[in-house]
């Protein structure tokens, strides 16, 4: 990502929203992704959109995403996290929609989101 510049034409890929040259969203749903969410992804500061929805992403819940300062859309459901969701996700301010596909046995306080899924597995 760290190459994604105005000269590569990033914008034309399938999956990838921009506006003004800036990716504002990665929509990979069902693209069989595997391994680990690269902490650059950060790097696209215009990023509000990112659906990462079935696919293989490992790891415990990225907690470098808060550095995605204008995200407004989360979507990690179905995938193969593991662990707890920090008790600090509130840090993710700007969210609205969030869906990690699984019903948590504690969250911390949510309360400016609009949409958030649990889902019993």
């Amino acid at each position: 990502m760290n190459s994604w510049h105005s000269s590569f034409p990033f914008c034309n890929w399938t999956g990838i929203t921009c506006h003004d040259g800036s990716v504002t969203a990665i929509s990979f749903y069902n693209w069989n992704i595997t391994g680990k969410i690269p902490p650059v992804i950060c790097n696209l500061e215009n990023l509000n959109h990112l659906d990462l929805a079935y696919n293989y992403v490992t790891g415990e819940f990225p907690t470098f995403l808060y550095n995605c300062s204008k995200l407004i859309y989360l979507d990690l459901s179905q995938n193969y996290f593991a662990g707890l969701i920090p008790g600090d996700i509130h840090r993710l301010s700007r969210l609205t929609y969030l869906n990690l596909g699984f019903k948590p046995s504690t969250t911390s306080p949510v309360t400016s989101r609009r949409q958030l899924d649990f889902y019993q597995t």
